[in-house]
């Protein structure tokens, strides 16, 4: 693992260390004093990390520069390295999101000329499983392409 990876399931390690999912505040307090890019929310009892942002400044997931290509790119690669099917993650949208990663890519916008805003993502979050509501997943999925959950009867 590399400085400023990002591992689904795991964390994020940035210049400060790996930030885990599942860290307590005690235990990520020292990291975030030294990046305080990164961003986190706490659930549960007691509290742990179950989500975790990071900018567009650096990162890397599976070798691939999620900041130094355009967005398209990234998620086109990301797509055929795991099996996602490339219809579900075409180019031009400003959400992707990862269930089987519970990664998320973002951008403000879209654009596919390099420089302007939205030709790279602004930013990559983990979470853990459950971390997002019903409604709000929902949300993600449709701004992601993907097909909504089934509903279960209860």
């Amino acid at each position: 693992m590399e400085a400023d990876d990002v591992v689904p399931h795991v964390g994020i390690r940035s210049h400060a260390g790996m930030i885990r999912l599942g860290m307590t505040r005690e235990e990520v307090r020292p990291l975030l004093d030294r990046d305080r890019d990164i961003q986190v929310d706490f659930r549960g009892s007691p509290s742990v990390v179950a989500f975790i942002q990071s900018p567009k400044y650096w990162g890397t997931f599976d070798g691939i520069e999620l900041f130094e290509s355009a967005a398209d790119e990234v998620v086109a690669e990301i797509a055929r390295r795991f099996g996602f099917d490339p219809a579900v993650y075409c180019p031009g949208r400003n959400t992707y999101h990862f269930p089987a990663l519970n990664m998320i890519l973002w951008r403000s916008c879209a654009s596919d000329v390099d420089g302007e805003q939205g030709y790279i993502f602004d930013c990559v979050s983990l979470h853990v499983p459950g971390y997002y509501d019903a409604k709000t997943i929902a949300h993600i999925r449709e701004k992601s392409g993907l097909p909504p959950l089934p509903e279960t009867g209860a």
